[in-house]
């Protein structure tokens, strides 16, 4: 990703051409769209470039690099950093699923993702609400490998923004505190972006009469019921924090989608 300082270079455009990219959740002046073709983040934050770097030489030679939106150039001007990245179609959050296998191919994405980060980097995004995940519509399937597992990704491919917390251990988002501050109803839950990421799901989306239904955003109050039914999954099975029992939910997962999601 190349740095360009702007004090030598005339950079007025970049607080004179932009609107708001309505559906990335992150408050006005974050993320902003500039063309068709690109976005672009307004930034203080000095150590964010070097994490975008981070996580783009982290995935360099795996196949979960399809997963990283394409970042391109960052302008310095008057004390922030312009993050110029590709556009994608929209959020997750947003997409309208024609059926029940269309949804369930994106959650797999995230959640594979989420295991390959988390235990086969030792890394965390810490921010994987399903703002930060966009998608991008692709023609031919791409068949994802990984620990013996095989998904045809088909129609939409995840996009991952939003790189500044990165780190090499998991730091709580506020969705995921909760359940913390109450660890002895929800003690079992493990905490990491597999988790973050599936709870997410579960209090936007749920599968009804064999139809995706994207709740509200009251849908927080939900919360409870998430923690509580995953906590019984988790138990139940016995799952650990580790790559093999992580990847035994993730199979629970795959064969009782429709039961996970009907809350």
């Amino acid at each position: 990703m190349k740095i360009i300082d702007c004090k030598d270079i005339d950079c007025k455009f970049l607080e004179e051409q932009f609107k708001l990219f309505d559906y990335q959740g992150l408050g006005k002046n974050q993320i902003l769209v500039y063309n068709k073709k690109l976005l672009i983040k307004k930034s203080k934050n000095t150590n964010e470039i070097n994490k975008i770097k981070k996580i783009i030489n982290l995935v360099v030679n795996y196949q979960s690099k399809i997963f990283i939106a394409s970042h391109y150039k960052t302008y310095i001007y008057n004390d922030y950093y312009y993050i110029f990245m590709k556009k994608y179609e929209d959020t997750i959050k947003y997409i309208k699923y024609q059926n029940i296998e269309e949804f369930k191919n994106i959650v797999q994405q995230g959640l594979l993702f989420s295991l390959f980060l988390n235990y086969e980097l030792k890394t965390f995004h810490n921010d994987m609400h399903l703002n930060n995940c966009l998608y991008k519509n692709i023609e031919e399937p791409i068949t994802l490998k990984f620990k013996g597992i095989e998904l045809k990704i088909t129609n939409r491919l995840i996009k991952l923004i939003d790189f500044e917390n990165i780190s090499n251990k998991y730091e709580m988002m506020n969705l995921i505190k909760f359940a913390k501050l109450n660890n002895k109803k929800y003690k079992e839950l493990i905490y990491n972006d597999f988790t973050s990421f599936l709870i997410q799901c579960m209090i936007f989306f749920r599968i009804k009469n064999n139809k995706i239904i994207r709740q509200s955003n009251k849908a927080i109050n939900l919360l409870k019921i998430v923690y509580y039914k995953l906590s019984n999954i988790i138990k139940n099975l016995n799952i650990q924090n580790n790559l093999d029992d992580q990847i035994k939910f993730y199979k629970y997962i795959n064969l009782n989608f429709n039961q996970v999601f009907a809350l």
